[in-house]
């Protein structure tokens, strides 16, 4: 009797420190590693807008310079936005989305003062906005945000390909991360000609990213005659 009671002793310890590793394990070392890998994301997310931000600014005399040239070349008409065929654009957009695997939601920006804009942004991101939009080559353009979801690639093909898009324009603000869907940004009012235009959206808009997935959102200018 002393015997089994002894080894029930043993086996009821051995699965109590069991249930306690598991514990451990389940309890702390999981959602410790979630914390760290959530992190490192946000470094890299950070050194990304980091870079992003250097690369715009320091490309902005280049921008200048080459609106210049196309405007000295009679060439710049071609290239410029009518805002009429502002839906024609959406369109257009879309398809490239389609065509390079993401999920796209486009809303048309509304001009606001800039003090309205650093209501919603710290001091640093409404800065380094205000430099980019106020050293852009022309005050005549269309702003746009697009709101991607994709995968990292996708997302990047769709940004090279616009870089590469038959209306002249500019990206200044990229962020890309793991949140759910359509980030907010400031100025999202829509323009009234274009209500239409700042409603498109992409087939399923409510739904969050699926595993692997990420939401990029762009700020876009094209430029207008």
């Amino acid at each position: 009797m002393k015997n089994f009671l002894h080894k029930q002793r043993e086996i009821i310890a051995i699965l109590a420190y069991v249930a306690v590793v598991v514990g451990i394990v389940y309890f702390a070392i999981f959602p410790l590693l979630g914390r760290i890998n959530s992190i490192n994301d946000e470094i890299q997310q950070e050194t990304m807008k980091q870079e992003s931000v250097k690369l715009h600014i320091e490309q902005l005399p280049k921008i200048q310079k080459q609106y210049e040239a196309l405007q000295a070349s009679g060439d710049l008409m071609d290239v410029l936005l009518n805002k009429d065929k502002a839906v024609v654009l959406i369109e257009r957009l879309e398809k490239l989305a389609d065509s390079t695997g993401n999920e796209i939601t486009i809303a048309v920006q509304q001009e606001t003062a800039p003090v309205k804009k650093t209501q919603t942004k710290t001091a640093t991101a409404a800065a380094v906005e205000d430099t980019l939009v106020a050293n852009l080559p022309s005050a005549d353009y269309l702003e746009m945000k697009i709101s991607l979801n994709g995968s990292y690639n996708s997302i990047i093909e769709f940004i090279d390909l616009l870089e590469k898009f038959e209306y002249y324009a500019d990206i200044i603000e990229i962020k890309i991360n793991k949140e759910e869907a359509n980030v907010s940004t400031v100025n999202s009012a829509t323009v009234g000609m274009f209500s239409r235009s700042s409603s498109v959206t992409s087939k399923q808009p409510e739904k969050s990213l699926k595993r692997g997935e990420l939401a990029a959102s762009l700020g876009v200018v094209f430029y207008t005659n």
